[in-house]
């Protein structure tokens, strides 16, 4: 919605979603876009899968495994504005970031006792770093590599889709800039207005 309080795409295509048949896929990929697809538009009763905002193409996880050379695995979200000067991009982009942290879908511990070439640990044991340490690349306990089953979030505007897209992307996965503004009661309270009726609030992020 722009300055002057009209949607921005008022006429918006609106493709019809069906969900009798049940989610028989389990891979992480399918529980991230299930995660996201029920997310409101922040200026039309619909979901970002009803306006094609998202769809299952488009989340990529690439996993971290032995011999990679990766810190940890991806998942990889890019989602499509539905028009190139959607003011609200930002917002979108957001709340899927919130949405995904509700659902704790990506926070199992990032740090593992396995050995160096990121084998599994002995038990299957966990160790846990604190969020913030982690945020830093810091907090690993003394021995510990990262855990094949942590994963860096990345959302994006996907490319050509918006006038801004490359800055928006910048801004979406800078994780303090993020932080701050998620600690913005009005940007809370319109993020919260995102989320499907099952999300009641985003109190005490």
């Amino acid at each position: 919605m722009n300055s002057v309080g009209v949607a921005d795409n008022p006429t918006p295509q609106v493709r019809s979603v069906d969900r009798s048949a049940p989610v028989e896929d389990s891979s992480l990929a399918a529980r991230v876009f299930e995660s996201i697809r029920d997310i409101r538009d922040p200026e039309h009763p619909n979901t970002l899968e009803e306006l094609s905002v998202v769809d299952r193409d488009c989340v990529t996880v690439t996993e971290r495994t032995p011999g990679s050379g990766l810190a940890w695995g991806t998942v990889a979200i890019a989602f499509t504005p539905t028009v190139p000067h959607c003011s609200l991009a930002s917002l979108i982009g957001l709340s899927i970031r919130a949405k995904l942290d509700a659902d704790g879908i990506l926070s199992p511990a990032p740090w593992t006792s396995g050995g160096s070439d990121g084998s599994p640990p002995s038990g299957g044991g966990l160790l846990v770093a604190a969020p913030a340490a982690v945020a830093n690349g810091a907090g690993a306990p003394a021995g510990a590599v990262p855990s094949p089953r942590y994963y860096k979030l990345d959302v994006s505007v996907a490319p050509g889709t918006h006038t801004t897209a490359a800055e928006i992307t910048k801004q979406l996965n800078d994780k303090e800039r993020c932080a701050a503004a998620l600690e913005n009661p009005n940007l809370q309270r319109m993020v919260a207005g995102c989320m499907p009726p099952e999300v009641v609030t985003l109190a005490g992020r």
